[in-house]
């Protein structure tokens, strides 16, 4: 079902997606961890910052003191295909992670489903208050996605998953 979705919507298969340079390189290190534990990348976000003000919202900026100009941040994601058991590991372990104060920023593993055609995917993302503030910092959330790379290797191992584990191609 996934393939046939991919080619109706012009998606490559990871391994192309990285070779083309179509990986954004602050989510890299997570999805080619993904891909690794047996699960298959589908889309992912480094983050970015984009700049608001300037415009006809730069009197409300100011009246809630904040610069005339600033910037808010895009959070990171990284959508995936994987098994329902690898899904759970994965929570569990950021779970772990984050009672540890591993992380700067909470995360979670979401499912959802993919409009129209109903198959389950898994997205890892932030689940964390400040992250639409201005207190959110891309480079903080950064090095957590290279901490989330460990954990999905982590998960893979914990559900008896290894780096020979079938992937199920888009």
């Amino acid at each position: 079902m996934l393939e046939e979705i991919a080619d109706a919507h012009g998606l490559k298969r990871y391994p192309e997606a990285v070779a083309e340079g179509l990986i954004e390189p602050g989510i890299q290190p997570l999805t080619d961890a993904l891909y690794e534990s047996g699960a298959n990348p589908l889309a992912s976000c480094e983050g970015h910052t984009r700049s608001i003000g300037h415009s006809g919202v730069s009197w409300l900026l100011q009246f809630f003191g904040m610069p005339a100009s600033t910037t808010m941040s895009t959070s990171p994601y990284a959508m995936f295909s994987a098994s329902e058991s690898y899904a759970r590991c994965l929570q569990q372990k950021c779970d772990d992670h984050i009672r540890i104060q591993a992380f700067i920023y909470n995360w979670w593993v979401r499912a959802h489903f993919v409009p129209g055609e109903y198959e389950l995917v898994w997205m890892i993302q932030l689940n964390d208050s400040r992250s639409g503030t201005r207190s959110f910092d891309l480079v903080k959330a950064r090095q957590d996605i290279r901490q989330l790379a460990l954990v999905a290797r982590q998960a893979a191992v914990a559900c008896g998953f290894t780096t020979n584990h079938p992937r199920r191609e888009l």
